[in-house]
């Protein structure tokens, strides 16, 4: 869902497995995937692709907001 907007925006992508790391596994447990944009969360369970996609336009361009 996130990496047809790469080509868009300038997004680096990391994945973490939280069940590699017990202090993730505690903070998420079955609440994945989690969504985080610059460190903050956007998204829980799901990402919808317009809404990503306005986090993403206010991120680079915060007057539309």
């Amino acid at each position: 869902m996130i990496e047809p907007f790469a080509g868009r925006y300038p997004i680096k992508l990391t994945v973490t497995d939280v069940d590699s790391n017990a202090d993730l596994r505690a903070a998420y447990g079955s609440d994945i995937p989690i969504i985080l944009i610059n460190g903050t969360e956007a998204f829980r369970h799901r990402v919808d692709a317009r809404t990503l996609e306005r986090k993403l336009k206010e991120l680079w361009n915060p007057s539309i907001s």
